[in-house]
């Protein structure tokens, strides 16, 4: 069962608050460095002045952009974390399930369990396999929802590095 819902939610959402917070800091350091170069602006004037604020105003830039990205991650994490709990939670009760119904978990399929499971009777083995099809229904219904929400985080963490390398791309340079 472990690996169809593969995945600590308690861990991911603390990861998902570290960013978060961490985001938020980044925020108001970047909010404090945009008004400190603001105010240099107004009690040193010249060419060199200029340059140093524009600079400031790259980095101010840049940090905002991260503190932004960091919390949209985070608060992705933290949807992924939610989703996460709920599928392990479903994968469990269709373990539960057919252990009960003398069904087993075998490489992500719901299969008959070792052993006899009864006396021969064709209307109960008719009612197993049914129980059988659903519980894998429900199985790769949860394998689905799991792919999918990985899915988006993917693209979501390919979109926040493109963000992140277009913002902080000018700070190398002079």
């Amino acid at each position: 069962m472990s690996d169809l819902a593969a995945g600590d939610p308690a861990s991911v959402s603390a990861t998902a608050a570290a960013l978060t917070r961490a985001g938020s800091a980044l925020a108001a350091e970047a909010d404090a460095l945009e008004a400190a170069y603001r105010d240099l602006g107004r009690t040193w004037t010249g060419r060199a002045s200029v340059d140093v604020r524009r600079r400031g105003a790259a980095l101010t830039a840049a940090c905002s952009t991260t503190a932004a990205e960091l919390q949209l991650v985070g608060t992705a994490l933290q949807d992924l974390a939610t989703d996460l709990a709920e599928l392990v939670a479903r994968a469990r009760a269709v373990a539960e399930r057919a252990d009960a119904d003398g069904l087993a978990l075998q490489e992500g399929r719901v299969v008959l369990g070792y052993g006899i499971a009864g006396e021969a009777d064709p209307a109960r083995a008719q009612d197993r396999e049914r129980g059988r099809a659903e519980l894998q229904r429900e199985l790769d219904t949860v394998r689905t929802l799991l792919q999918r929400r990985r899915q988006r985080l993917v693209e979501l963490l390919a979109s926040s590095t493109d963000a992140l390398s277009e913002a902080t791309s000018v700070l190398g340079t002079r």
